[in-house]
């Protein structure tokens, strides 16, 4: 491990879970004091102030001038200060807790997010950035708890065969994030295949949780247990994406090189995985760094369905609603055109469509070629953004390229977890990621080592 040390540290990964979820409760008195307090300095536009509470690393990403277009923003979208609201507990980990900080404006209102290193002592601010007023979840009574089901490994993980361990990169270099290294327990000098796993849009923590599952825990567990490393990053800690290579390539990257580099790995099976938009991302890192194995596309989003995206995110910005209550929002219009005719032509700069563009402009259906190495597409029969046609010029364009292979998992969602039924019901039901895909997964990036290299033309579909 001694090759992975300089820009990055490996810890083993020991952050106890708390006994209670803290989501949604008021913090402590003196807490809140100072969260008002930091609110009050970043309206005020007191910045020299403010970045006294900064974190060296916060400090680096968020300068003056940076701050003087947050404020400046706030202050043309939301007017003058009103109320500044108790905050609340959005998230709590060992050494970071997160505050929500909701503010009414003249004009509507808003949430400061703060996110703090609670190591510090005094304690630093290691995040800071506005959103969308979001819903304060109703905290859980500790009888709630206590009765809560907690989320159980799935069968097909075995704990005793691979060992995980956190990863830091350069906190100078890229914005902070959780990172998780899943390495299987070889004997020594064996080397084993790693792939990197990339964060979707709504990825909301390390493990891709939503509702009662977790399915980049699952993948990232399951490999381990078969013999593959994987490296799995949560959504980062700051401003919102708004750079594809700063924000999801550049880190992917980085982390792929130092992996390659690790004495345990086997530098010709490194490959790049992500769901849904992270797909394409993950397929474009690949087919950039040749050499690379490829990668694996994960449900991925057609150009319909990214266009829609980025429309959908301009309408969100402007209407100033969560994700969360957009469904409903759409049913209470008696005529769907009402919301086109909301979209202004100059809100781009505003959050993530930067990104969504770039992604949005990666085809892989038209760029695909001996340069973007072995690529395994997996589609869930029960996918609602992907439809019959999409498959189908996927499976075309396996036959004519021997490098690809193309896989519809039965009965699987979107998420590739069995089950039936709609999508909101697979928020509400705890599952897993099918065994099969995990199985179909470790046979894929194995294959490269079987091989004797990767980018080799082949004639049999992985097992």
């Amino acid at each position: 491990m001694r090759a992975l040390l300089g820009t990055i540290w490996l810890w083993v990964l020991c952050l106890p879970l708390l006994a209670a979820n803290p989501a949604g409760r008021v913090p402590p008195p003196e807490d809140v004091r100072e969260a008002d307090a930091i609110t009050r300095l970043f309206l005020g536009g007191r910045n020299d102030e403010l970045l006294r509470h900064f974190t060296p690393s916060l400090a680096a990403r968020l300068g003056k001038a940076d701050l003087e277009h947050m404020q400046a923003h706030v202050s043309d979208r939301g007017g003058k200060l009103r109320y500044i609201q108790a905050p609340w507990i959005q998230s709590e980990s060992a050494g970071i807790q997160r505050l929500v900080v909701p503010v009414d404006l003249e004009k509507g209102g808003m949430d400061l997010v703060l996110e703090w290193d609670t190591t510090a002592k005094p304690r630093m601010l290691r995040g800071l950035w506005t959103a969308n007023r979001t819903t304060r979840p109703e905290p859980q009574r500790d009888t709630d708890l206590a009765a809560a089901i907690p989320f159980k490994d799935a069968d097909y993980i075995d704990r005793a065969l691979f060992e995980e361990q956190a990863v830091e990169l350069d906190r100078l270099q890229f914005e902070p994030r959780e990172i998780i290294l899943s390495r299987p327990i070889v004997p020594a000098g064996a080397r084993v295949p790693v792939v990197i796993l990339l964060p979707g849009k709504g990825a909301v923590d390390v493990d891709g949780t939503f509702g009662r599952n977790k399915p980049l825990r699952d993948l990232a567990q399951g490999l381990a247990t078969r013999g593959v490393a994987v490296v799995r990053m949560g959504p980062y800690s700051g401003q919102p994406a708004r750079d594809l290579e700063k924000h999801v390539l550049g880190e992917a990257r980085a982390l792929a090189v130092l992996a390659r580099d690790a004495p345990w790995s086997d530098p010709a099976s490194v490959y790049t995985a992500g769901f849904d938009e992270a797909a394409h991302a993950a397929f474009l890192l690949a087919r950039e760094e040749t050499w690379m194995g490829g990668s694996v596309m994960l449900s991925p989003p057609s150009q319909a369905n990214l266009a829609y995206e980025i429309a959908h995110q301009r309408f969100l910005a402007e209407a100033g609603l969560a994700d969360a209550e957009y469904p409903d929002y759409l049913e209470s219009l008696r005529n769907k055109d009402e919301m086109h005719q909301t979209w202004p032509s100059d809100i781009f700069h505003d959050a993530t469509f930067g990104l969504w563009q770039e992604l949005a402009e990666i085809s892989p259906l038209r760029t695909l070629n001996a340069r973007s190495g072995d690529v395994l597409v997996i589609f869930g029969q029960r996918d609602y953004m992907a439809g019959e046609q999409q498959r189908e010029e996927w499976q075309r364009l396996a036959e004519a390229y021997r490098n690809l292979w193309v896989r519809t998992e039965p009965g699987a969602s979107r998420w590739l977890i069995p089950g039936e039924g709609t999508p909101r019901a697979d928020l509400k039901d705890p599952g897993h990621v099918s065994k099969a895909v995990i199985d179909r997964i470790a046979g894929f990036v194995k294959a490269t080592q079987l091989r004797g290299g990767a980018r080799q033309k082949v004639d049999s579909p992985p097992r």
